[in-house]
């Protein structure tokens, strides 16, 4: 018994050692893994906006992406509501931008934009999303009519007969008062003040001789 027991050490200490390199293996991939797909580069701007309700048709497709994308075939592919391709090709590559021209201006409806590019880390990545447009009638209608010329008179070279009506005089002042009138010439206070000033010297002329005589 104690030689069998002696006998399995060797082999549990070697399948713990397995076990052990099988776990560091695992994690190496999976830490691999998660950084190869995290190095994928991603859209962080596009014209026109996922989802957006435009009110004028876009003339450019605008993809920015995380980082700057391989100058490598790349494709962008515009479908409408029925899934016809309105716009194809291979885009220009700006950087972290990509550009498609757009051949003619997108009628109403919904659209779909399929993008596929080589990623900076080699990879090629790709996806989709969708915008609306939804531009105003009024506003196809004021661009496809054409403005009326604007029709001009000559001037009339008649003479007017209408005469004209001389101004009022104008009118005196109500307020202004006549230099010949009496007592225009000076103020009321003026000879209101001589005569206050004789009547209280003449009261007071009385009074002290009462008091001399009492």
């Amino acid at each position: 018994m104690v030689n069998s027991h002696r006998s399995l050490r060797p082999r549990l200490f070697t399948l713990a050692i397995l076990q052990a390199l099988a776990l560091v293996v695992l994690g190496g991939l999976t830490v691999t893994l998660a950084t190869s797909a995290a190095a994928h580069d991603t859209i962080i701007d596009a014209e026109p906006a996922q989802d957006a309700v435009l009110d004028t048709a876009p003339s450019q497709i605008v993809l920015t992406y995380s980082a700057e994308v391989l100058d490598l075939p790349s494709a962008i592919m515009v479908t409408d509501a029925n899934g016809e391709v309105v716009a194809e090709g291979e885009p220009t590559i700006q950087g972290q931008s990509v550009v498609l021209d757009l051949p003619s201006a997108l009628e109403n409806g919904a659209y779909e934009v399929l993008w596929s590019v080589i990623s900076s880390d080699g990879h090629r990545t790709e996806d989709t999303y969708n915008f609306t447009v939804a531009a105003s009638e009024a506003a196809g209608d004021a661009q496809t009519t054409a403005p009326a010329e604007p029709t001009s008179e000559p001037p009339s070279t008649e003479p007017t007969t209408e005469a004209s009506t001389p101004a009022p005089a104008a009118s005196p002042d109500a307020d202004a008062v006549d230099a010949d009138a009496p007592g225009g010439g000076l103020p009321i206070g003026i000879v209101l003040v001589p005569i206050a000033v004789l009547v209280l010297a003449v009261i007071a002329a009385l009074v002290y001789r009462r008091r001399r005589q009492g």
